[in-house]
């Protein structure tokens, strides 16, 4: 429901001083007491400790011009990024260690961090600015700044009783300048985004003004954000799908809620974001992206380490929807499992959390009809994701009829997810990188054609059961002479294998067809069959020898710091026809 800002100034008149997050079910005094008296905590509580004495005694990293510009002169973004997020480790840290322990000494560091953070020449990173270096420019609000904003708002609610009034009037009046005020003046794109975006920057500016701002401004905020925050729910498919990618999700939902629980205690329970039927949906879809052995599913820019952690984002969906489920991973993630270290989960992921009991069911089946997405798992700690959908999707990879399969827990046939953040992996050279485009993922490639971008290029006559998907994935490809690619996966739980056939139905005799497979496995040949060797166990891959060769070439990781090597498979049809079909099974080995 959408509210005139008059209605919003009722609502918030009667607002609580204590803005702070609460424990679900327990005050936030009761809550430090429950961390700080160890137990699952204990081994989070000795980092914050080891971590906090390790930022005393190094010196703040500088933020140099010469790092600021390389995005603009070459595309690096890490080299900038890398000590501009090692301040935000800094920063939550600190805080942690100020709330856990009042130690003078983490008093002082904190204060110098949040001084130095103040004199950033800008809180936005240099990939999110346009425009030139003037006073316009400074203070654009990107999700960092926005991040930044929300971060310094809650710490220094938190430690008020312990910082310089200076330091907490300074960062105040930052944020007022940086990212409120700045907010009310202009008008942004990312308030119709339909992605993470819009989430992000409006729910992290929301936290900011419920913090810094008086009744008049805040309301005048709050009417202003239900554009962005209805952009971000309307972004989503009816059945709730993350097609951005499970990470992306898991970003955009955590400011979502931290943003919607706090105007739900400021407005007394009158505005309750969660009450909308199509956020129950989308809160739901965390639970169906993992498998209880621990895989996950990356379509999209998706990243293993970001989707590893938000304990108390998946406590505070438990607390309002009786159907939600616990996730099958370690209770509380290492400090440094996020690398940008964003304050508003880090600090929700302790404040929130409440004991979990994971599913014991191993066998789940999920499909997701608006979004073209099937999701299952099964025995052998066997688990697939099937998707259809188009190539013009939020963070999109030309990935129709991408198939990620998991065997004895180990990714059979992967779904590398997201790579290296430069200027050209938005650019016009996206697809051209491995992770992004079709040759990439496990898909044909026709006549060395690739799929191509665009929502036009999409999967058709799309049907999924209980038991797999059908679709015809050619209008991905664009190409005249692919009349159809009817691909059919079937997979069966009682024994975790996958059946999977391609039929293709061709203009000439004369196009050369490829079946591209992508595995972590290291894949051994015979004649019909390929055992590929996991981590965890093999599997064995079944392919018709008679017709198709062949071939297995090897290549590192896209991102630098990823060890693994990726086995490309790829079977070449021997014999020419306007008709070929291909048939490969993987069984446990």
């Amino acid at each position: 429901m959408r509210y005139n800002q008059q209605k919003i100034k009722e609502f918030l008149s009667d607002m609580p001083k204590n803005r702070l997050p609460q424990g679900l079910g327990k005050s936030l005094d009761d809550k430090r007491r429950e961390i700080l008296s160890g137990g699952v905590y204990a081994d989070y509580l000795a980092e914050i400790r080891a971590k906090a004495a390790e930022y005393r005694a190094t010196p703040i990293e500088a933020l140099r011009f010469s790092d600021f510009r390389l995005f603009s002169q070459t595309g690096d973004r890490e080299t900038y990024q890398k000590a501009y997020f090692a301040r935000r480790g800094r920063l939550a840290c600190l805080a942690l260690a100020v709330w856990f322990w009042q130690d003078q000494e983490d008093v002082s560091a904190l204060e110098d961090t949040i001084w130095a953070i103040c004199d950033e020449y800008t809180w936005a990173l240099p990939a999110h600015i346009w425009g030139d270096f003037d006073e316009e420019h400074r203070p654009t609000i990107d999700l960092f700044s926005a991040e930044t904003g929300s971060a310094l708002a809650e710490i220094c609610a938190l430690s008020e009783g312990f910082l310089s009034p200076d330091v907490i009037k300074r960062a105040r009046d930052n944020i007022r300048k940086r990212v409120t005020d700045r907010y009310l003046a202009d008008s942004f794109d990312w308030e119709h985004a339909q992605n993470n975006w819009a989430a992000v920057c409006g729910g992290a500016l929301g936290v900011a003004a419920m913090y810094t701002c008086g009744i008049d401004t805040l309301s005048e905020i709050i009417f202003g954000l239900q554009t962005a925050m209805e952009s971000y729910v309307s972004s989503f498919p009816a059945d709730g799908a993350g097609t951005e990618g499970a990470s992306y999700w898991s970003y955009g939902f955590t400011f979502f809620a931290a943003y919607a629980e706090m105007l739900y205690r400021m407005s007394g329970g009158k505005i309750d974001l969660f009450a909308d039927s199509r956020v129950k949906c989308i809160a739901l879809f965390q639970q169906k992206a993992y498998f209880s052995f621990g895989g996950i599913v990356k379509f999209g820019d998706c990243s293993e380490g970001d989707v590893s952690r938000w304990w108390g984002l998946t406590s505070y969906i438990k607390s309002r929807f009786a159907e939600a489920e616990f996730l099958p991973r370690p209770l509380l993630p290492s400090f440094d499992s996020d690398p940008c270290y964003r304050w508003v989960g880090i600090f929700r992921d302790l404040v929130w959390s409440m004991d979990n009991k994971v599913s014991e069911s191993n066998y789940h089946t999920y499909i997701f009809p608006d979004a073209q997405w099937y999701i299952s798992s099964g025995a052998n700690n066997s688990g697939i994701a099937v998707k259809g959908g188009h190539n013009g999707e939020s963070h999109n990879h030309n990935d129709v009829g991408q198939v990620e399969f998991y065997l004895n827990g180990d990714e059979v046939l992967i779904d590398y997810g997201s790579g290296i953040y430069d200027r050209e992996y938005f650019g016009e050279g996206r697809y051209e990188r491995f992770e992004c485009g079709s040759q990439g993922h496990d898909l044909p490639i026709i006549d060395g054609q690739f799929q191509r971008a665009g929502r036009e290029f999409c999967a058709k006559d799309v049907a999924i059961t209980e038991c797999g998907i059908t679709m015809d994935i050619a209008p991905a490809y664009g190409l005249e002479c692919l009349k159809s690619l009817i691909r059919n996966v079937s997979f069966n739980q009682s024994d975790g294998s996958l059946v999977m056939t391609d039929e293709f139905d061709l203009s000439s005799d004369d196009v050369k067809i490829v079946e591209r497979f992508v595995s972590f496995s290291k894949p051994e040949i015979s004649e019909g069959k390929i055992m590929l060797h996991g981590a965890n166990g093999s599997a064995v891959m079944s392919y018709p020898a008679n017709e198709f060769d062949v071939a297995v070439s090897a290549q590192p990781a896209p991102r630098p710091q990823d060890p693994r090597i990726i086995y490309l498979i790829d079977f070449t049809a021997k014999a020419p026809g306007k008709r070929i079909r291909f048939e490969m099974s993987i069984n446990a080995g």
